[in-house]
């Protein structure tokens, strides 16, 4: 059981120091100079015990690999557990040994010893346990432990059924795995006063709740059901500041496991954070924050009940957004309610009065397992499910995919879509009146008709051109995409040995802050038919330097040429910019086409951009050079997407050189 020590005070100055980068440094010497949290000299013993705990673990690992027990998921959970509690001691007693007191170093091992007793003796010692429970998963991406924390309310009963809510935090640049942000005491006694169950998941800290941040919100809801009595229809999302545009975000992608949410403080879209205008971005790097635009994707709320919350001055995330989203969903018929708090600011997330409001209006609310009406926006086939529809390719990269569905009465069920190549209709008897006969009609073509007894899946359309390759929902890029499945960093020992090293530990040192993770690298001569196998491989080198990249050349739509790259029609050299140039790219490797590769050549992505935003808006593929633009990233030369079938389009490339910007890549939120 976890028992939160930061007070409301503390969490408050906290998120407030995150917003005011420049004062950051003086900011946290104060609060730490304050804080009775003092200096305390760690005693050897501590480490030592750490150091024998970390060998019991690594013996019990060994010993749980050739266990036929190894997937099961309640004992990996305990292995998870035990990892996560060695990471929170480790953390504590190096990194920041000046922000935590010798006694609560000891109780996190004291906790690790816990867990990994419960380990060896294959037991959930947390079944039983009501208040704050801390959980963890090993990540399918990285093999991380990754934490989530859930509220049990008093009297729980496993026999009866428990709403549960979602809570997503603000950004906070502090939070890590040992430094939470969680909820206080009055929430929970108002989730007693509810019986909700609280899921409170990490996020993998501030990655606003896309990508891998949601991919950890997915997961953790998933293990969360599984150890407790969920009524799944009942399954809120409630998300603050930060967390407020990931509820939006998570809930769009996937309105068919939710019964309702609620955005606190919340902006509207991604570009509105730290004043970030889209059209201050290339066409590319915008283009890829359309898949997490929720003012783009907000009809798919069609049937999903919404909440807004926001202060009437917030002046972080101005109260316009409130506003707009509200008059969006409504003007699009989709049910939602917008509170605005007068003369409040940005912080009333820190006031429990309000998750009494929101809990009050999260009671009665289920989500509708079936609806007659579904409409379902998306710009990629990384997000593809809405209730009973599933696109699973669409016909054009880089525009809109549209399908609306009615079931009538008389039990036609009509289908309309715009830019989907293929789809699938799960069709359930209670999609269909009793002693209806069903008659199905996609694009205005009968495509079934007859009886329907039991649940059947339609798929429409689909024989795929071009080649092999697609863009499906497990292999549709963009670079961001590589990093949602296992993924191995490989680095190039041919020619300039040491730079691709150097370069291979900046990168994994980047995934390890910005996602509390872990990231293996390796030599490209280390590199075996298992890791091409098992992984996407993230080079680091050109054919040059990097003897995987060397044997898949010929096979990648770039070309590596002398003091550049060539592209299609776009050819980008040292000599006609004047400047160092790098690239990154994304593409299905011709060594294992069901796996990722991707290159990084020449100058390293991002040095200027903050640590949470160097993977998001990265498209298929960039050239660029050293200089910065305004928000920090790279100045990008040429760049932009493959189209459906992985194949170069010219319409899809911008190049700032020929001045010939993708007639597809000027959309607009």
């Amino acid at each position: 059981m976890v028992n939160p020590s930061n007070t409301k005070r503390l969490r408050m100055l906290r998120v407030i120091l995150g917003c005011i980068f420049v004062m950051l440094s003086c900011a946290i010497c104060i609060v730490h100079a304050l804080s009775p949290r003092r200096v305390m000299p760690f005693s050897v013993t501590l480490k030592e015990r750490l150091q024998m705990l970390e060998a019991r673990y690594e013996r019990l690992e060994r010993a749980f690999s050739d266990d036929e027990n190894l997937d099961d998921e309640n004992l990996l959970e305990m292995g998870a557990l035990a990892r996560l509690k060695l990471d929170k001691a480790r953390i504590m007693l190096t990194s920041r040994s000046w922000w935590w007191s010798e006694s609560e170093i000891l109780k996190a091992l004291d906790e690790a010893e816990l867990a990994l007793n419960a380990w060896e003796a294959k037991k959930d010692f947390l079944k039983d346990v009501s208040g704050l429970v801390e959980r963890a998963y090993f990540s399918p991406v990285d093999g991380s432990a990754q934490p989530y924390w859930v509220y049990v309310p008093k009297g729980y009963k496993p026999t009866s059924k428990y709403p549960l809510v979602v809570f997503l935090h603000g950004y906070d640049p502090l939070i890590n795995k040992a430094n939470p942000w969680l909820l206080g005491d009055d929430v929970y006694r108002i989730a007693d006063k509810h019986n909700f169950i609280i899921l409170q998941p990490h996020g993998r800290k501030n990655t606003d709740f896309i990508n891998i941040g949601e991919q950890d919100v997915l997961i953790a809801l998933e293990r969360a059901m599984a150890h407790y009595s969920v009524d799944e229809d009942r399954v809120f999302l409630l998300g603050v500041s930060m967390g407020g545009y990931g509820a939006y975000i998570i809930a769009l992608h996937h309105p068919h496991k939710f019964a309702g949410v609620c955005a606190i403080a919340a902006r509207r879209y991604h570009f509105l954070w730290g004043e970030l205008d889209q059209t201050t971005l290339v066409p590319p790097r915008a283009f890829v924050l359309m898949a997490e635009n929720p003012y783009m994707l907000a009809e798919n709320a069609i049937n999903l009940p919404i909440l807004i919350m926001h202060g009437e001055e917030d002046l972080l995330v101005p109260v316009a957004n409130a506003f707009l989203m509200a008059k969006r969903l409504s003007n699009l018929g989709c049910p939602v309610r917008v509170d605005i708090l007068r003369r409040e600011s940005h912080w009333i997330y820190f006031d429990s009065t309000l998750f009494e409001r929101v809990f009050s209006w999260f009671d009665g609310k289920r989500r509708q397992r079936f609806p007659k009406r579904v409409v379902y926006h998306t710009f990629t086939t990384a997000y593809n499910q809405a209730y009973w529809i599933t696109i699973h390719q669409l016909k054009g990269w880089c525009k809109r995919a549209i399908v609306r569905a009615s079931v009538l009465a008389d039990g036609k069920v009509f289908v309309n879509t715009d830019n989907v190549a293929k789809l699938a209709l799960d069709i359930h008897p209670e999609l269909i009146a009793p002693a209806q006969r069903v008659n199905v009609i996609i694009n205005g073509v009968t495509v079934m008709k007859g009886e329907l007894k039991k649940p059947i899946t339609i798929t429409y359309g689909g024989s795929q051109q071009r080649g092999e390759l697609a863009k499906v929902h497990d292999l549709c890029g963009p670079v961001w995409h590589a990093y949602m499945s296992n993924f191995i960093i490989v680095y190039g020992t041919s020619d300039k040995a040491n730079e691709c090293e150097a370069k291979a530990k900046q990168l994994a040192d980047e995934w390890v802050e910005f996602s509390d993770g872990v990231a293996k690298v390796i030599r490209d001569c280390d590199v075996t038919k298992e890791h091409i196998k098992r992984y996407n491989i993230i080079a680091v080198g050109g054919p040059n330097e990097n003897s995987v990249v060397r044997l898949i050349a010929n096979k990648l739509p770039v070309q590596f040429i002398d003091g550049g790259y060539r592209i299609g029609k776009h050819e980008v050299t040292k000599k006609t910019v004047g400047k160092e140039l790098g690239i990154v790219l994304v593409y299905p490797n011709p060594l294992n086409q069901s796996r990722y590769v991707v290159i990084y050549d020449g100058v390293l992505w991002g040095s200027g951009l903050p640590i949470n935003h160097k993977f998001d808006t990265l498209p298929d593929f960039v050239i660029f050079t050293e200089d910065h633009e305004t928000d920090g990233a790279n100045e990008i030369i040429c760049g932009g997407f493959f189209d459906t079938y992985w194949q170069v389009d010219e319409n899809l490339i911008w190049c700032k050189l020929k001045k010939c910007q993708g007639k597809l890549l000027q959309a607009t939120p």
